[in-house]
């Protein structure tokens, strides 16, 4: 047990040094700059009639974050993509605990502490954990989301279900594509442990009712003339797109 615990602790330091191993070295590339500039602007601001909520293709709780943590923690480099990197690192901790719940004896220690690892050591995440954008704050929230939807099926209790959706509910609200893993929350739920789909739909229906100001909004983005969100999406293009996400670009 202490061996265990001391391997996850050191996989957890090495996750964290390399998140935060020269962070604030280099200066705000363009995309960092914008969200440092504009993401931070007051919500009311953000969500006027012309506000940028309405233009810039990410949900409310990307701006909400970043705008209380620039409020609180400063608007340096470090400081701002320390908030991206101590998010990314709740992932490491829940992509173990992912294993763990999934596996069984010792396989289940070695799978938590192997999934750490190839977390710890991601390209695609360390160098977006360095970024100030919000796809760090979704990887790690949404690991968390998930162990917590593994959690509630096991415990079947209340307050683990309620730990779900507001898990649910936050990584939904820093990035709209958290969505298509919702809907595999559901497949997993509906294949492995239907005795809980009915407690799942409920949540479903108060993280739907939470995101309605989500849903306005996208169907706003819909309209506003932005190229990434105005054309049909190209469904053609999924299996490079995934090939990509996970092997890197061929070519």
């Amino acid at each position: 047990m202490r061996a265990q615990l001391a391997l996850c602790v050191a996989a957890l330091l090495i996750a964290a040094a390399l998140r935060l191993l020269g962070i604030g070295a280099e200066s705000l590339r363009g995309d960092e700059a914008f969200t440092a500039r504009y993401w931070t602007l007051p919500l009311a601001e953000l969500t006027a009639p012309d506000g940028l909520a309405w233009r810039e293709p990410h949900p409310f709780g990307a701006f909400l974050a970043f705008g209380i943590w620039r409020a609180w923690a400063g608007e340096r480099e470090l400081a701002l993509r320390a908030l991206p990197a101590l998010v990314n690192l709740l992932g490491a901790a829940a992509i173990y605990a992912i294993a763990r719940h999934l596996f069984r004896g010792e396989r289940a220690k070695q799978a938590g502490l192997w999934a750490m690892l190839l977390w710890a050591c991601n390209p695609y995440l360390i160098w977006h954990s360095q970024d100030v954008r919000n796809y760090a704050l979704w990887s790690g929230l949404s690991a968390v989301a998930f162990y917590a939807l593994l959690r509630a099926t096991a415990r079947k209790r209340r307050r683990a279900w309620l730990f779900y959706a507001l898990a649910e509910i936050a990584a939904l609200y820093v990035f709209f594509l958290e969505g298509f893993l919702l809907a595999l929350h559901g497949l997993y739920v509906l294949l492995r442990r239907r005795d809980a789909l009915r407690t799942w739909l409920m949540a479903l229906g108060a993280i739907s009712l939470a995101h309605i100001p989500s849903i306005v909004q996208a169907l706003a983005l819909a309209q506003s003339g932005y190229g990434g969100t105005r054309e049909g999406a190209d469904l053609a293009r999924l299996p490079s797109f995934l090939a990509t996400l996970i092997l890197g670009e061929l070519s």
